[in-house]
């Protein structure tokens, strides 16, 4: 059960990253799902499967920002439907969802040597099947958003949260790869820290961090940001494992 307390949730948050097997003595990188590692929206797509009222999520988000009350919202939202539904909606989506060029030989590749955590503000049973789907092994998904299969829920102010303390976990620089303003604390509380072009070209998320604090870009558009140094998910992995 996810509580209304932020507080609590971050309680939560903390017990459960400590029951986590992490190699302090590897490198930690942690990436966005959601157009950071493939260009849908998966969330929106489980919406839909339930047919929920996405435009509610939405405008709460418009009117408030991404703060706690409008990520309880989505998750009160979602949790209006059955568990099985709900997981069923999330097998449809994950079946039918490809990730961008080179993110799965990525994924595959530095798992073996770093500690490679998903973390998402979605539905993390999406990106657990996808990544069952895809034969990558020794990833971590950490997610949060349905009343009776989580106990906690992931936000913008969450995924700061969980950067500290993988940052304070690892004498490693931490890596962050994210694409919007959902992931603005996650990079500032990361050493390295990487954009992958969405569909509104990271405008919310520059505009907090301005261009000149981004290490890196990924991009599968026309459109690049001129002063990020371009790389690929194909060339990440000399970066993230030091080979």
């Amino acid at each position: 059960m996810i509580n209304t307390c932020e507080t609590k949730n971050a309680a939560e948050i903390l017990k459960h990253l400590k029951e986590l097997i992490i190699d302090n003595t590897k490198p930690i990188i942690l990436l966005d799902a959601d157009r950071t590692l493939c260009d849908q929206d998966t969330g929106r797509k489980v919406f839909d499967y339930l047919n929920l009222d996405w435009s509610i999520i939405k405008k709460g988000f418009k009117q408030h920002g991404y703060v706690y009350t409008g990520f309880k919202t989505m998750c009160d939202v979602l949790s209006t439907s059955t568990k099985q539904d709900y997981l069923n909606s999330c097998h449809k989506t994950a079946a039918n969802m490809e990730l961008y060029p080179g993110a799965v030989k990525f994924l595959s590749n530095i798992s073996k040597q770093v500690n490679t955590i998903i973390l998402t503000a979605g539905c993390g049973p999406i990106w657990e099947e996808i990544l069952d789907l895809n034969r990558i092994e020794h990833v971590t998904v950490i997610s949060g958003g349905h009343s009776t299969c989580d106990n906690f829920l992931i936000g913008r102010k969450e995924k700061g949260f969980i950067a500290s303390y993988f940052n304070a976990l690892t004498s490693h620089p931490l890596i962050a790869i994210g694409d919007s303003d959902v992931d603005t604390l996650m990079l500032l509380n990361s050493d390295i820290r990487g954009l992958v072009v969405n569909h509104k070209n990271n405008g919310d998320l520059i505009n907090n961090l301005g261009t000149e604090s981004i290490d890196f870009q990924i991009s599968f558009s026309d459109f690049k940001h001129r002063k990020i140094k371009q790389t690929s998910y194909f060339d990440l992995q000399q970066l993230v494992t030091g080979e």
